[in-house]
């Protein structure tokens, strides 16, 4: 609503548009530079203000809870963060080692049922159990697409293939799809007598 009555404004007295003074090197710099000074005054503003106020109230309360520890307590906490870490790192691979065999479970199964492997993603699980039921799963879901595919393409086969005569190993002349009943009748009474 404020935009379109400046720019209504703007019209009535001729001035340009903001994005016709940007497309002006000289006043894009200007514009630009104003902007980037009031952006720093904000910031510093900000750091100088609430910002730097709560970081020094947190550092003051980091170095009064080190202040009433032991030099014991540091040590056994700086060993438990270690130790943290170490569990993160050892969790992170396991996970990843795990995964790792996941999808090669899975990419055995894609392969043994003639799917394609990049589904391997899709299917991978976080345990092994997991990762067969979703290879399963997955299976089943391709089969019954595949199945609708087929009955459609059969419910909906207009297609007619050019008949040739043919000979049976008789000798006998088979019938065409489309021929009378009357036609294959004779035509098995004849390879039956022969």
């Amino acid at each position: 609503m404020a935009e379109e009555v400046i720019k209504e404004e703007e019209e009535k007295v001729g001035l340009p548009s903001l994005d016709e003074m940007l497309k002006d090197d000289g006043f894009k710099k200007q514009f630009q530079s104003q902007l980037d000074s009031a952006v720093s005054k904000g910031v510093e503003a900000y750091k100088s203000g609430s910002f730097q106020i709560a970081v020094d109230k947190a550092t003051e309360a980091k170095l009064e809870a080190l202040k009433t520890k032991s030099p014991e307590q540091l040590q056994v906490e700086e060993v438990k963060n270690q130790m943290a870490a170490l569990q993160k790192t050892i969790d992170d691979e396991r996970n990843a080692t795990t995964r790792a065999k996941n999808k090669n479970v899975a990419l055995t199964g894609l392969t043994e049922k003639g799917l394609p492997a990049g589904l391997g993603d899709f299917i991978t699980g976080d345990t092994e159990d997991e990762t067969i039921k979703q290879l399963d799963n997955m299976t089943n879901v391709i089969s019954e697409y595949v199945q609708g595919l087929k009955a459609d393409g059969l419910k909906n086969n207009n297609i007619e293939v050019p008949h040739k005569e043919t000979l049976s190993g008789a000798g006998l002349k088979i019938p065409k799809a489309d021929a009378s009943a009357a036609e294959w009748e004779q035509y098995y009474i004849a390879k039956r007598n022969k």
